[in-house]
């Protein structure tokens, strides 16, 4: 797949979010068990508008931060709490096509900054487009903080 970067500056969004450390290997069953107990959270609390996407956040050091965007603060007395993503210049680039072909964006944006003689810095995130039955339709959108 060819992919296109770009350089933009991003605005934190907001998150109900979990965070937890995920060994080499097992990113994905972390991640989605913590995305499913937040969705039952937010499911118990309709209060909390959300737009029915997912992010996932990488701060490092082999941790997941992951959940559902929401479009306003609310306070949590339990696990899930209102987080964000980064805000600042990022490179960004779009992924269409199955989860597991994720890392290949990752790569291209890795080499791309690097033949820009841009370092990466601080967290990556990813917001994933709306569930489609056809990979082909699945859409994710990756960013990854610039120094």
């Amino acid at each position: 797949m060819t992919y296109q970067h770009q350089i933009q500056d991003v605005e934190e969004l907001l998150i109900a979010s979990m965070r937890d450390r995920f060994e080499p290997g097992n990113l994905a069953p972390t991640a989605m068990a913590l995305s499913g107990q937040v969705w039952e959270f937010l499911s118990g609390h309709p209060e909390i508008p959300q737009p029915g996407t997912n992010v996932w956040v990488y701060p490092g050091d082999g941790i997941v931060e992951a959940g559902a965007q929401v479009l306003a603060p609310f306070k949590s007395d339990g696990p899930v709490l209102c987080s964000s993503t980064p805000a600042g210049r990022a490179v960004v680039t779009t992924h269409w096509g199955p989860y597991d072909k994720i890392p290949e964006a990752y790569d291209s944006f890795r080499a791309w900054a690097a033949d820009q003689n841009l370092q990466l810095a601080g967290p990556s995130w990813e917001v994933y487009g709306h569930w489609n039955e056809d990979p082909a339709k699945l859409r994710t959108d990756i960013f990854h903080l610039l120094a």
